[in-house]
């Protein structure tokens, strides 16, 4: 499919592109070479496609991690051993209070947003917001990942959630 070969040039001389409305929108257009555009206006429909479906699917993802993170978040889990994962690149968290930092997750993803909404303030642009809601949700990734694959051992002081989570009945954190 031509679409997909577009994006992954596009990727590739480091390029973002978005669908705004019936344009395609691209970043930084300094990097983007006079053929490239001319390859995507002539095949710009078919992009248009291809980058709403990949929207919408992502737009999915998003908002089936954050219904995980605000199950997680309800619950004042706390893990008997602690695990490990990436919060953002070179910096690797651990803890044990699991539901404390889907919280933070999710305060600064809310507060992003609406940030990104009023435009930010000062130097702290609404693009600089949106690199922070890219970032916690990155570290709620991480940490579901991270979580799948630890090995829970299931005994009575476990509980399965609807969700999958498993929370552990323990003295609480200090």
């Amino acid at each position: 499919m031509q679409a997909e070969a577009i994006i992954e040039r596009a990727r590739s001389l480091g390029i973002s592109l978005s669908a705004v409305g019936d344009r395609i929108q691209y970043t930084p257009k300094s990097l983007a070479p006079k053929e490239f555009v001319d390859e995507l206006r002539e095949h710009k429909p078919e992009v248009l496609v291809h980058l709403r479906n990949q929207e919408s699917e992502s737009a999915l993802e998003t908002e089936a991690l954050l219904a995980w993170a605000c199950e997680l978040a309800e619950h004042d889990m706390v893990l008997p051993h602690p695990i490990s994962y990436a919060e953002a690149s070179l910096r690797t968290v651990t803890t044990r209070r699991i539901s404390w930092y889907a919280r933070q997750y999710l305060n600064t993803i809310s507060y992003a947003r609406l940030q990104q909404q009023t435009g930010g303030w000062g130097r702290w642009t609404a693009r600089w917001w949106k690199e922070r809601e890219s970032e916690a949700l990155g570290a709620l990734q991480a940490l579901r990942v991270t979580m799948q694959k630890q090995d829970t051992r299931q005994d009575q002081s476990t509980q399965v959630l609807s969700s999958g989570i498993k929370t552990v009945k323990t003295r609480p954190a200090f």
